[in-house]
């Protein structure tokens, strides 16, 4: 119906557009798109990305047991997170390697926090940032010897209390966007995201994923982040969705895994830091992430949007990473 509604407006425009020359078209396609779908739009930031993830934390936890920690400056140990801050329903704060921000200490005190996962190792959370933190209670650290072995290793939480769902999803760990534009559909559906390479699958997830008898999987991206040889050494594949680029692949996620959704999240495509925090968020809420560039809203994302029953729009981060222009 809306649809069929867009293209009667539409043609409307080109009989306004002969009848009346003096209107200009793109006026009158803008005034359309405006009337069939008002949006919503606000922000949630910081001063920075630490600050950012405590606003997200402040928005949407009134408290919380439990707070995943991770690196604020790399995120190849942060990328499997949110799947697991989902299932124990804890917000993710990031701190510095070797200090934790007076900041991060404030919102744990505020959440009434007593347990903390650290996901990565002592190269990305020091153990004098986990020596803080059992201050306040129980500090566990989750890791493997490099970004693929942690994602094993927080696979086997996720599947150790889930129960199990025999499917996983597969996103190159060398990058950052696909794995956190799907994290709120995997968090969703408490589907472990594992780590590969675009042609490597590494001991540790081949040897992760016989252990948790997966037999199903999902391929997040084109055949140029994983490609077509290493698909035929993974398990059954339902489905893979990509797009030509991490905007349109986050996209695709969106319209086949959130096709109902009134809410959506818009996310910085070039830093990774606010859509991770936002990830388990996504999945809590029933919202895709989008993502964009600072300053540029690509056409198949207002596309997307008019065509969509998106009706609220929250951008995750400050101006420094989405511009008030785009919004």
């Amino acid at each position: 119906m809306r649809r069929k509604f867009i293209v009667f407006l539409l043609s409307l425009v080109i009989i306004l557009g002969v009848a009346n020359p003096v209107l200009a078209e793109d006026d009158i396609k803008e005034k359309v798109i405006e009337d069939i779908q008002p949006l919503d739009i606000d922000r949630v930031s910081g001063k920075d990305r630490v600050e950012t993830a405590i606003s997200v934390s402040q928005k949407y936890y009134d408290r919380a047991d439990t707070v995943i920690i991770v690196d604020a400056n790399k995120f190849p140990d942060a990328l499997s997170g949110s799947v697991l801050a989902e299932i124990l329903n804890a917000p993710i704060l990031l701190t510095d390697t070797n200090s934790l921000d007076s900041r991060v200490v404030n919102e744990i005190n505020r959440l009434r926090a007593k347990d903390f996962v650290i996901v990565g190792g002592e190269a990305a959370v020091s153990k004098v940032v986990k020596n803080e933190l059992q201050k306040f209670g129980k500090v566990k650290r989750i890791y493997g010897s490099d970004r693929f072995g942690t994602s094993a290793e927080v696979a086997k939480k996720v599947v150790e209390m889930t129960g199990g769902k025999e499917t996983a999803v597969i996103t190159n760990g060398l990058s950052f966007a696909d794995a956190l534009a799907v994290a709120p559909f995997a968090a969703r559906e408490g589907h472990p995201i594992l780590l590969v390479g675009k042609n490597d699958l590494p001991e540790s997830i081949e040897r992760v994923m016989n252990d948790l008898e997966i037999t199903n999987v999902y391929i997040i991206g084109g055949e140029a982040v994983v490609s077509k040889s290493l698909e035929a050494k993974l398990p059954k594949l339902v489905d893979r969705l990509s797009g030509r680029n991490r905007y349109k692949t986050a996209l695709v996620i969106a319209e086949e895994k959130f096709c109902i959704s009134e809410k959506a999240f818009l996310a910085s495509g070039e830093s990774w830091a606010d859509a991770l925090v936002i990830g388990p968020v996504g999945a809590k809420e029933n919202g895709p992430i989008l993502l964009t560039t600072k300053n540029t809203i690509d056409e198949s994302l207002k596309d997307y949007i008019l065509n969509s029953n998106i009706k609220k729009i929250r951008a995750i981060g400050g101006a420094g990473v989405i511009s008030d222009k785009i919004l």
